[in-house]
C-alpha cells in the first residue's frame, strides 16, 4: 500500500514538473504585445504618468518626442482614448523598412478603417523610442506590405472583442 502511494506521489511530481517545462517563457514580442496593451489599458484609465513609466521612452536626439509631447497626444489628439469602450486584444507588430518594430494597437473595436490606433516604436522590442496616432487602415496596410507582420489576435469582425474595465 505504501509503494502504491509513493508510486503516485512521484508519478504527480513527475506530471508536475513536465508540464511546468511545457510552459513556455514568454518572447520578447509576447512582453511588447503585453506592455503595449497595458499601457493603453493605463491610458484609458487616466493614468497617463503611469503609462509613461511603464513605456521608457528613450528618444532619439534628433526626435523632436518628448514625454510631453506623448501626455499631449493622448490628451488631445487621441479621442477615443477615454470613451470607456478601450480595447486591448487586437494588436499587430510589424517590422519598418528602418529596421523600427512597430507595435499598433486600435483603440476601439476596429469595425472602419478610420478607428484611431496608437503606434508605438521599438528597435529591440524592450525600449520605446516613438510613437504617432495612426487609424486601423494604416495597421491594415502595413500587415499587408510588411515582409514581418505578427498579430497577437487578429481581428474578425462579430467575434467577441474584450473592452478595459474601469
Amino acid at each position: 500500500m505504501m509503494k502504491k502511494r509513493l508510486a503516485a506521489l512521484v508519478l504527480a511530481l513527475g506530471l508536475l514538473l513536465a508540464g511546468s517545462a511545457l510552459a513556455e517563457e514568454p518572447t520578447p514580442m509576447d512582453m511588447l504585445f503585453m506592455r503595449g496593451k497595458e499601457a493603453v489599458g493605463l491610458l484609458a484609465a487616466g493614468e497617463i504618468d503611469r503609462a509613461v513609466e511603464l513605456l521608457g521612452f528613450v528618444f532619439d536626439v534628433e526626435s523632436e518626442q518628448t514625454e510631453e509631447t506623448f501626455r499631449q497626444l493622448v490628451n488631445e489628439g487621441l479621442m477615443l482614448i477615454d470613451t470607456g469602450m478601450v480595447q486591448t486584444e487586437v494588436a499587430l507588430c510589424w517590422l519598418d523598412e528602418f529596421g523600427v518594430w512597430n507595435l499598433g494597437i486600435p483603440l476601439v473595436e476596429p469595425v472602419s478603417w478610420d478607428v484611431e490606433a496608437l503606434i508605438l516604436k521599438t528597435r529591440d522590442m524592450e525600449i520605446f523610442c516613438g510613437y504617432e496616432a495612426a487609424n486601423w487602415g494604416m495597421l491594415e496596410e502595413a500587415a499587408v506590405f510588411s515582409t514581418e507582420a505578427y498579430w497577437n489576435t487578429e481581428y474578425a469582425p462579430g467575434a467577441p472583442v474584450l473592452f478595459a474595465d474601469e
